[in-house]
């Protein structure tokens, strides 16, 4: 995923945010943009696909699982500010 936060407003480098990482209305020092408060979030985006590798033939392929797994969860918050799109989605903080 991609954060990008109010001061920018632009999409920083694609990082790993762990299950967990979150506490009250901050992240703990888990990602590589450190600890940060969720109010900071202008938005997130998260890629459709990712490349997995099928562990019977090694043939790699495009799964989209967590992809449709995040937004089903997402649309069980309720209505939010979410574009989604053929390569993924971006969820607004602010807009």
């Amino acid at each position: 995923m991609q954060f990008a936060f109010v001061e920018q407003e632009r999409f920083l480098s694609e990082t790993v945010f762990p299950e967990g990482g979150c506490e009250n209305d901050h992240t703990k020092d888990c990602c590589a943009h450190g600890p940060f408060k969720l109010k900071e979030i202008y938005a997130i985006k998260g890629r459709r696909y990712q490349q997995r590798v099928d562990s019977g033939t090694g043939k790699k392929y495009q799964c989209d699982k967590r992809f449709s797994e995040a937004l089903e969860k997402l649309s069980q918050l309720g209505e939010l500010p979410i574009e989604v799109n053929e390569d993924g989605f971006v969820l607004y903080g602010y807009k």
